[in-house]
């Protein structure tokens, strides 16, 4: 069967749901088709196929098939299968990805299903917050506001989302969120002790029960042979926690901002 569509996207998109779609499904009998997307963060795409190779080789027998998906600072594992029967089908995509789960525990923070309501990163970490009834508050440095922004732009975070300051020079860190010049001075803007400190002050300012902080070198400049360009230190803070962490990313500034955003909000969600 050949179907001529138009070029114009919503035009083609409306008759392939309202003529094409029921016209296929009247006329054949079509298998069950079912995707599952594991979604990953925090590593690449070449290790993580080294980590479960044995485990993508299994899933032949179950016919289900792997897609690899890498985007930003993240990779979406797709796995994919078809035939009559919907609750075996399913049942041995679960399976699979429960095998999966204690083989890279530590990178996977969430799952899509495919024709259901897709939620980013953003979204999955609000929806956990209020899980736990917490709120948070961001300070931001080399990221510039990007993180605050991609809460944001999500419809009703304001339930769990206080607020944020973009203290970019180190007497607004001082300043504002009390962060010890001694230790500015010591350790410099781009260190574990120096976010620790940014999460504390934001937290106690806006009283909130968590909050993330982030300061780095963005570049192309500014980097240094102990400090290069790329490297961003992160902490988090739930209630009387703080966990930090420093993190080697690229040469790149918008790169760096962005891997930057998505590392905190997933390190935060998968603490929680």
């Amino acid at each position: 069967m050949f179907v001529s569509m138009p070029g114009v996207p919503h035009e083609m998109k409306a008759m392939m749901s309202s003529n094409v779609l029921p016209l296929l499904i009247g006329k054949y009998n079509l298998p069950f088709i079912f995707h599952k997307t594991v979604l990953t963060q925090g590593i690449g795409e070449s290790l993580l196929a080294e980590k479960i190779q044995v485990w993508e080789d299994e899933l032949s027998k179950y016919q289900i098939k792997l897609a690899y998906l890498p985007a930003m600072g993240a990779v979406r594992l797709r796995l994919s299968t078809s035939g009559p029967e919907p609750s075996t089908l399913i049942a041995n995509v679960d399976k699979a990805i429960e095998q999966l789960k204690s083989l890279i525990p530590e990178y996977i923070y969430g799952y899509e299903i495919f024709g259901e309501p897709q939620q980013d990163m953003a979204e999955l970490l609000l929806a956990k917050l209020r899980s736990h009834k917490f709120t948070l508050a961001i300070a931001e440095s080399c990221t510039g506001g990007y993180i605050s922004s991609k809460i944001t732009a999500i419809e009703g975070c304001s339930d769990v989302y206080i607020g944020s300051m973009v203290t970019y020079q180190n007497h607004i860190k001082s300043n504002f969120l009390n962060v010890p010049q001694s230790i500015l001075e010591e350790k410099g803007a781009v260190s574990l002790e120096v976010v620790e400190a940014m999460a504390e002050g934001i937290a106690k300012a806006f009283n909130s029960n968590c909050s993330i902080a982030v300061s780095g070198i963005a570049g192309p400049s500014g980097g240094s042979t102990e400090k290069p360009v790329g490297t961003v230190c992160i902490a988090i803070k739930i209630n009387e926690r703080i966990l930090s962490q420093k993190f080697k990313f690229s040469k790149d500034r918008l790169r760096n901002i962005d891997m930057a955003s998505q590392s905190a909000l997933t390190w935060l969600l998968k603490s929680l």
